[in-house]
């Protein structure tokens, strides 16, 4: 539990630093280029995130899934023949993007005379791949440490340059700003892998068995890949659907608010649940063969992230005003009531991200993509049939049902599929946690006396999570003196 508060604290505090570089970042470009210079490096950048989301299907959590069982030796195997396939790929894709610069052009600005821009991007490629490659090496070897360094040195790096760039040269800044963005974390990556893992250097041959095995190995990091590009785009794309709904139904002004309440939701979340993916899934995917460690770690791993989860969720819902005002002006307080109903969903997404992680560790792809396509048809639909009565707060209402979904299913799974069995603590947190949710669903039903009601719920949270939390690090002190 120690090592949970530890590594939960320094990966949610490198995330807030590194949130806190970005804002700093868009209000220094915002006001040497202004609206302009914005717009422009977020054309930039989702490209950049295109290529990253290609470069994952080859080097993101499969890398992770596959390599933190294997024995030092084996990592160092897997490690050589997948540096060469990422290699390969990522030339490529190079070439793609330059046989195809001017429909590319064309689709990001609008502009085939721009195709020399995209030439940058293509020669770049091989960068980007590497840095999501070396730093998912960094999860699977379990350098949390590490990677909350990376984090923060990569993102000052580019604050850094960024800023300079744009400065002496303004809007040709932005963009030689951007192709550098994914420098700094492809050579800090490699440092870093460099230093903890140099058995993967050397170049031995492998014998003819090795290669059979390493290439199975290869195919079961591109399947692990290729199912979560596959959840992502249906994420994003359902995402995508239902801002297009409510700027047709209900304008460009509600889409404002929507867009308000998603990115503050999304952010805290990021922070709260830092530790899942660089900590939580290396460790399980290291343990998948041991069915009573696995056990072990997913109740230990629940009943912590729902204890820490339930005063956070509750404390911005009542800030969630104040919150908004804070980050953008009182213009957007109209978000407060979509953003409660997407918070109050975010007590089941816990649950959902939580037993997500088990799943795919467990090699349970099928499985993980039906919890997404049922996550993605109760957002869709329900926004579809809510928005006519309930307006700008039907999105946040399908957000809630599309969790409680997905949780609800992602609970019978993992149970039936991989026998796993909550022990008191981690029944405790989940009956807990779904119990604060019902209450609040309920309250939406009460407004005059909902906010009297969220700020009971916060201190009786509050409390059951401290005592709990409490009581778990003095029994492991008990149990581990040293």
């Amino acid at each position: 539990m120690r090592r949970l508060f530890k590594v939960t604290a320094l990966l949610s505090s490198s995330s807030l630093v590194e949130i806190t570089l970005n804002i700093i970042k868009t209000k220094l470009l915002a006001l040497l280029t202004g609206p302009t210079g914005v717009g422009l490096m977020g054309l930039y950048q989702s490209l950049i995130n295109l290529l990253r989301s290609l470069a994952s299907v080859f080097a993101g959590a499969g890398v992770v899934q596959v390599a933190a069982p294997l024995p030092d030796e084996q990592k160092a195997d897997l490690y050589r023949a997948l540096l060469r396939y990422v290699l390969g790929v990522s030339g490529l894709v190079t070439l793609a993007l330059i046989l195809f610069s001017r429909p590319v052009a064309i689709f990001f600005f609008n502009d085939a005379g721009r195709y020399k821009e995209l030439m940058g991007f293509a020669l770049i490629t091989p960068v980007i791949f590497l840095g999501i490659f070396w730093r998912s090496w960094l999860n699977a070897l379990r350098q949390v440490r590490s990677l909350a360094k990376l984090k923060i040195m990569a993102t000052s790096t580019v604050v850094v340059t960024t800023v300079v760039l744009v400065w002496v040269w303004k809007l040709k800044g932005v963009y030689l700003a951007a192709l550098l963005y994914p420098v700094p974390l492809a050579m800090l990556a490699w440092r870093a892998f460099k230093k903890v893992f140099p058995a993967a250097l050397p170049q031995p041959a492998l014998s003819e068995h090795q290669a059979i095995d390493i290439s199975a190995r290869i195919r079961q990091v591109l399947a692990t890949g290729q199912t979560l590009l596959i959840s992502s785009l249906l994420f994003t794309g359902s995402v995508l659907f239902v801002k297009g709904l409510i700027n047709r139904q209900l304008g460009a002004q509600a889409l404002g608010y929507f867009q308000a309440s998603w990115t503050l939701a999304m952010v805290y979340i990021e922070l709260l649940l830092a530790a899942l993916g660089m900590d939580f899934f290396p460790r399980l995917a290291a343990a998948c063969t041991d069915k009573r460690t696995t056990n072990a770690l997913i109740n230990q791993q629940l009943a912590f992230t729902l204890m820490l989860s339930m005063p956070v969720i509750l404390a911005l819902m009542l800030l969630a005003p104040w919150a908004l005002q804070w980050l953008y002006s009182r213009q957007f307080l109209p978000a407060d009531g979509v953003l409660q109903w997407q918070l109050t969903g975010d007590f089941f997404k816990v649950i959902s991200w939580v037993l997500g992680y088990v799943l795919i560790a467990h090699k349970k792809l099928g499985q993980s993509l039906v919890i997404q396509l049922l996550w993605v048809s109760l957002f869709s639909a329900g926004s579809v049939l809510l928005m006519p009565g309930y307006g700008i707060h039907a999105p946040g209402m399908a957000f809630a049902l599309a969790y409680a979904g997905s949780a609800g299913l992602s609970l019978g799974l993992v149970a039936h599929q991989l026998g796993w069995r909550p022990d008191r603590h981690a029944g405790l947190a989940v009956i807990t946690t779904l119990a604060v949710a019902a209450i609040t669903l309920i309250s939406f039903s009460f407004p005059t006396h909902r906010s009297g009601l969220l700020a009971l719920l916060f201190l009786f949270s509050l409390s059951a999570s401290v005592s709990w939390l409490w009581r778990q690090w003095h029994q492991e002190t008990e149990d581990n003196p040293s």
